[in-house]
């Protein structure tokens, strides 16, 4: 059990632990540059961070920490943002890139 989910990674094309945090309904402090911080809403289902900078950071975890009702609103609402993100939407959406990228390609060659 935690209390509270930190990820200051300066770059991850997607950090799936950061959704795995999420889906247990701990509040999450994100690095900004990360690919999974396309999934949280600053403020609202987690925060961000600048990895780079020690008072990002440590103004995050303050945040959480003098507010722990805030910081419990924010694990329900990530946990709630990830149950919308099911395996078969991500496959959808995958099966649309290649949709169109094929269609372009198709529209380039005239095929």
């Amino acid at each position: 059990m935690a209390d509270v989910f930190v990820y200051p990674s300066r770059y991850d094309t997607f950090g799936l632990v950061v959704t795995e945090a999420m889906a247990t309904g701990v509040p999450v402090v994100v690095g900004k540059n990360v690919g999974a911080a396309e999934l949280i809403i600053d403020g609202v289902n987690g925060l961000l961070c600048d990895p780079d900078s020690e008072r990002s950071l440590t103004a995050a975890l303050r945040q959480l920490n003098g507010d722990p009702a805030r910081a419990r609103q924010f694990g329900t609402s990530a946990r709630q943002a990830i149950e919308k993100n099911t395996w078969a939407e991500c496959a959808e959406a995958t099966a649309k890139v290649y949709e169109e990228v094929l269609s372009e390609k198709r529209t380039v060659t005239g095929q």
